[in-house]
C-alpha cells in the first residue's frame, strides 16, 4: 500500500503545532499497524503571499480594494502518485490499483495505464459524502469499478484504534479528533 500526503505546516493549521504532531502520530500509527506493507510518500506545501480582492458586503467588487493573503499549494503529491501508479503497473508489481481521489489530474495516468496494461484492474473510490444524486466523475468512469462515495460505515470500520501499542509508549488518538 502507498499513502500519498504532504506534511502539515503548523503555522497555517487551525490547531498549529498540535495539528502537525497529530499528523505525525497518525503516520507512526499507520506504520505500526501495517509495517512494511505501507509506504508513506510525501510531497510538500509551497507557501507564498499574494494579493487578493476584498469584498465589502453591499458594494460591488473593486480591483483597487486588495489585501495580502497566504496561498498554500500541495506540491509533488499528484505527480508522485501518478508516477508510482504507472511504475507499479508497468513492472507488474500490482494485481489491482485502487485510487482514492476525485482529482481529474489523475485521468491521464489512468488512461496511459489502461493503454499499456489493459488487463490490470483499476478501482476508483471518490472521497465525498454520500449523495446518490451526484453524477460519478469522469475519473470514476475510467475504472473497472468505482464507488461513488465513501459510506459512513466504511469510514467507521477503517478508523484506527484510539490507542496503538508500540514497544515503547503507545500512540494515542489526539483529543481533538
Amino acid at each position: 500500500m502507498k499513502f500519498f500526503t504532504a506534511e502539515i505546516k503548523a503555522k497555517f493549521a487551525t490547531r498549529g503545532e498540535l495539528a502537525h504532531q497529530a499528523q505525525q502520530a497518525y503516520h507512526r500509527a499507520l506504520l505500526q499497524i501495517y509495517g512494511e506493507k505501507l509506504q508513506i510518500i510525501k510531497g510538500y506545501y509551497s507557501e507564498r503571499q499574494e494579493c487578493a480582492m476584498t469584498f465589502n458586503e453591499g458594494y460591488p467588487p473593486s480591483k483597487t480594494d486588495r489585501t495580502t493573503v497566504w496561498k498554500l499549494e500541495e506540491k509533488q503529491t499528484d505527480v508522485r502518485m501518478a508516477l508510482e501508479m504507472y511504475r507499479d503497473a508497468i513492472r507488474g508489481e500490482a494485481e489491482q490499483l485502487v485510487l482514492c481521489t476525485n482529482d481529474s489530474d489523475m485521468i491521464p495516468p489512468i488512461e496511459m495505464i489502461k493503454a499499456d496494461r489493459p488487463e490490470l484492474k483499476i478501482g476508483i473510490v471518490v472521497p465525498r459524502e454520500q449523495d446518490t444524486s451526484r453524477v460519478i466523475s469522469s475519473l470514476a468512469s475510467l475504472g473497472d469499478w468505482s464507488l461513488p462515495y465513501v459510506s459512513y460505515e466504511a469510514l467507521r470500520l477503517a478508523l484506527l484504534p484510539d490507542k496503538v501499542p508500540t514497544r515503547r509508549k503507545p500512540i494515542l488518538k489526539p483529543n481533538h479528533w
